[in-house]
């Protein structure tokens, strides 16, 4: 419903630190599909059943200049219209299921801007177990600080 989105956006404007800025959400906005599930995720797919694009745009609307919507299944939405871009500073990932978490990582990693920043939404919840295992072989390699926080969620900070 893009109430993650709504805060970030706000501090942004608030602070005022960044003149120009696009922020792209993705999202279905749809059920999840069962073919990008594993087996512990299984339980997932209509849990998401309720959410609208408009809903999320009327609640994000004092903001519309500055969004960018990509509405369809990743990965297939990351590649196209509109078109991603080439390089961020900040990504939030809450896509509640470990193969499209990791595709939007593969693709935007090598976007992200020095100091830039990814947030994990769901890396320590119960239920999303698989996703931290992944991402914890992810980034034991990677140059970079993967900070585990006590909200369930990870932080990483590229350098």
């Amino acid at each position: 419903e893009g109430f993650s989105a709504y805060f970030t956006l706000k501090e942004i404007k608030e602070q005022q630190k960044i003149s120009q800025f696009k922020m792209h959400l993705y999202d279905a906005w749809d059920s999840m599909l069962n073919k990008q599930l594993i087996e512990n995720e299984l339980s997932n797919p209509h849990t998401y059943d309720e959410l609208s694009i408009d809903i999320t745009k009327n609640n994000l609307r004092e903001f519309d200049a500055d969004i960018v919507y990509h509405k369809g299944y990743i990965p297939d939405s990351l590649e196209s219209e509109p078109k991603s871009p080439n390089s961020i500073s900040y990504l939030h990932i809450d896509l509640n299921a470990v193969n499209p978490t990791m595709d939007v990582l593969s693709f935007f990693l090598p976007k992200l801007s020095k100091n830039g920043v990814i947030l994990f939404d769901d890396y320590g919840w119960d239920g999303y177990l698989d996703t931290k295992l992944e991402l914890d072989k992810f980034f034991k390699d990677q140059s970079g600080l993967f900070l585990k926080l006590p909200t369930g969620q990870a932080i990483y900070f590229c350098r």
